[in-house]
């Protein structure tokens, strides 16, 4: 009784474990199932944002309006390289390309910040899956906002 238990189980594992196995083939290559290779009609999209190489676009989960040098949303891209990698490329190649950095923090999840002409970009880097991308990289950039302005003082009338 206990024999026939133990093979039910053992089989159900099996099926289990090769389940999991088929379902690791989208990952072979470090790309999850939903990517798009940077190639250049991509990198015109973020136009002068530099991309690390072999990262991919994420189109199930990106928001984009526009393209070139005025998109505004957010992207997310699986990165190949490490998240320290991917922080160096980042902290080097944005002022390479005119962006001022504004704000750069290393932790778990890295945030950077630049700005550029009427433009804020940040960027955010995180560990990737263990079978997936090694880094999580998400990019949104908005407009630049406008100062902000004192209100007037109102006198209550006596």
């Amino acid at each position: 009784m206990y024999k026939k238990k133990f093979y039910r189980a053992l089989l159900v594992l099996f099926v289990l474990l090769i389940n999991g196995c088929a379902n690791l083939s989208s990952y072979t290559s470090g790309k999850p199932q939903n990517y798009e290779d940077l190639n250049q009609s991509n990198v015109d999209l973020l136009g002068d944002m530099p991309v690390p190489n072999g990262a991919t676009i994420l189109n199930d989960s990106s928001m984009m309006i526009g393209k070139g040098s005025g998109w505004i949303g957010k992207v997310y891209l699986a990165g190949l390289q490490t998240p320290n990698e991917t922080y160096s490329f980042y902290l080097a190649d944005f002022p390479k390309a005119g962006w001022t950095t504004l704000s750069a923090t290393k932790s778990k999840t890295s945030i950077l910040v630049f700005t550029k002409d009427q433009r804020t970009c940040t960027i955010e880097l995180s560990d990737g899956s263990y079978f997936g991308p090694k880094t999580n990289i998400s990019i949104t950039s908005v407009p630049k906002a406008a100062p902000a302005s004192t209100p007037a003082v109102t006198q209550k009338p006596e």
